[in-house]
């Protein structure tokens, strides 16, 4: 409140009894409030939408106005209302307040989104207790409403596949606490999987949760080594019909070992695959290549294992697939060479291991 302009007064409350408070200054005292967060969010550049990017989590605040009972126009998704949680089921609507402010924002990560969470409304926090009927009213009756929203921030390269469905599992069921993730795993490091099922059983109340925790580990399977790794890890795509009433999360333990912890075929089967040796040629040695590895992957297993080839590129030409594993750059490993940056010539010998 110090940097609001000094013509600005903080209302003074004459209190006549109890906790009633007169006309004028309550008056006062609303539109004190009401033009505070408009200051913050509109006047000061360096003030307004102030992002938190912590851990997964995004942070953000939007202030919508509108005109007599007109809606918002934000859409909440019903199961996630059921949890407690406020998500948004689509984009905004046109020419409602929230496109409005969408196209008044100049960073565009600032707008209204698919899939972001609004975690408050004016005050009133999100809660599964409710049902979310605080804030559910706000944007019923309420010209003018605060959100404080939370939006998933997930890597595409580096982080754990437990870092990713915790991120998941807290999406969907409290997204405040996307921003303890990596905290939560960092002081349990080496015991992953059974932090990742703790929460899983604390937020599961039914069968339709574990279905979305199962569709969420299947995913992360299916990003680490492809459709097929689930697959023969699983023999089959795992659904609630292959568990029973109270094994959920006994199935689940042994679906995470199976799927999310396990190395995809590609790189652990050598029989069925076999050795393929390609030739890249460019122009410029220092042109990228073309091919988009698996990070993680590199990481954790030092195996360079191609998960998309750029349409066009050298790689495209010269014949490598998603789902090659690199084991040789001419005469020196993939992965050491990667790291070394002694890739940068006009033609270079691959040794692939493919499946069969």
């Amino acid at each position: 409140e110090m940097m609001l302009p000094s013509t600005w007064s903080r209302p003074r409350a004459h209190v006549t009894g109890g906790d009633l408070m007169d006309q004028n200054s309550s008056g006062h005292l609303e539109r004190f409030i009401r033009a505070k967060y408009e200051y913050r969010l509109f006047a000061q550049v360096s003030l307004r939408c102030v992002r938190e990017p912590t851990g997964l989590a995004e942070s953000f605040e939007v202030l919508l106005r509108r005109r007599s009972s007109e809606p918002f126009g934000i859409t909440p998704r019903r199961a996630a209302l059921r949890r407690g949680v406020l998500q948004l089921r689509l984009a905004v609507a046109p020419g409602t307040p929230a496109d409005e402010w969408n196209r008044s924002q100049e960073d565009a990560s600032q707008h209204l989104r698919e899939g972001d969470c609004i975690v408050s409304v004016n005050g009133f926090s999100v809660s599964r207790d409710d049902a979310c009927r605080a804030p559910l009213k706000q944007l019923q009756e309420e010209q003018q409403v605060l959100l404080s929203v939370r939006r998933l921030q997930m890597s595409t390269g580096g982080g754990s596949n437990y870092e990713k469905l915790l991120g998941e599992v807290y999406h969907m069921f409290n997204p405040l606490k996307l921003e303890d993730v990596s905290t939560l795993l960092s002081k349990n490091m080496g015991h992953e999987r059974s932090v990742f099922l703790r929460v899983c059983r604390k937020y599961a109340v039914c069968p339709e949760d574990w279905k979305d925790i199962i569709e969420c580990v299947n995913r992360c399977g299916v990003h680490a080594g492809g459709e097929d790794a689930v697959a023969a890890a699983t023999g089959a795509n795992p659904t609630l019909k292959d568990m029973r009433l109270g094994k959920e999360l006994e199935f689940l333990d042994s679906l995470c070992q199976l799927v999310v912890e396990s190395v995809p075929p590609t790189m652990e089967v050598t029989q069925g695959c076999r050795r393929v040796t390609v030739t890249v040629s460019r122009e410029d040695p220092f042109a990228p290549l073309g091919i988009l590895h698996d990070r993680s992957t590199l990481r954790d297993q030092s195996v360079l294992l191609v998960r998309d080839v750029v349409p066009q590129s050298p790689a495209d030409v010269s014949g490598v697939r998603a789902g090659d594993v690199i084991e040789r750059f001419g005469d020196d490993d993939a992965a050491e060479a990667l790291r070394d940056k002694t890739t940068n010539v006009q033609e270079l010998v691959l040794t692939l291991r493919r499946a069969s």
